[in-house]
């Protein structure tokens, strides 16, 4: 008798099973053929809280060899996830305003700059990847004259006080929702793929899933928490309108689009 149990991987591919042939004992019929898949795309135990994790789940994801550690292992497969990873996170975080990854910060204020239309100028924190509002002094409305350069953020007539609330992209893994770890995994696993497989093919498959459900599904279910509007008082929500931003802006874009 003969038993396929051989499972397929998320990014397109069947791996092939690997069969034992068992003794039979007295009385028994011949012997058989039972087939026990490769643990090789085995994914890390759960929770994930490591890039060690994240990493040896993109490579389960191309059937590849598992890392020992992200920081010291030295093998094809961690140098490419080293090389990749951190870029990798970056990316998927401007694309949303996640949730999880949200916090807020009061800036420093720097020296005015000599020939700039701009009379102010602020340090934008190092982990600043999106910025999502800005507001001044005492008052919620958020500030919508400003212009970012570098990691200078440049405004005028604001005063001393400002304060800010963007993406940072210094939250662990521990921290991600799980959603947001599926995206990471495809798009990491898509950018591996020429490095750790014979089959840069599959990355395509990899980037098709994070664009069709892994990504959607993330932004989704952290929009349910964001816009809730459990959290927001009814100035906030009314300067998240677009009716309203059009009145304060000459480009007619609704507020917190940076």
């Amino acid at each position: 008798m003969l038993r396929r149990d051989a499972a397929t991987t998320a990014c397109g591919e069947t791996p092939q099973p690997q069969f034992i042939r068992t003794t039979p004992q007295h009385g028994a019929e011949p012997s058989t053929l039972i087939s026990q898949p490769s643990t090789i795309n085995s994914p890390p135990p759960m929770p994930l809280n490591s890039k060690t994790d994240v990493c040896n789940l993109a490579l389960a994801e191309l059937g590849a060899r598992r890392i020992s550690s992200y920081d010291s292992d030295t093998t094809v497969e961690a140098n490419a996830c080293r090389l990749h990873l951190d870029h990798v996170v970056d990316t998927l975080l401007e694309r949303h305003q996640w949730n999880f990854a949200t916090t807020r910060a009061t800036l420093a204020k720097l020296a005015v700059p000599g020939d700039s239309e701009w009379t102010e100028t602020w340090q934008l924190p190092t982990d600043c990847v999106r910025l999502i509002r800005i507001t001044t002094g005492d008052t919620q409305n958020p500030l919508r004259d400003y212009a970012i350069e570098g990691r200078h953020l440049l405004t005028r007539g604001t005063g001393t006080g400002l304060r800010i609330v963007y993406v940072s992209n210094a939250r662990p893994v521990g921290q991600w929702i799980p959603l947001f770890t599926d995206a990471v995994v495809y798009k990491l696993a898509a950018r591996i793929c020429g490095d750790v497989t014979q089959n840069p093919g599959l990355a395509d498959g990899c980037l098709q899933k994070l664009e069709s459900l892994a990504l959607p599904a993330a932004q989704t279910a952290d929009a349910r928490e964001t816009l809730s509007g459990e959290n927001f008082g009814p100035r906030h929500l009314a300067s998240m309108s677009a009716l309203v931003g059009a009145r304060f802006r000459a480009d007619g874009r609704p507020p917190y689009v940076p």
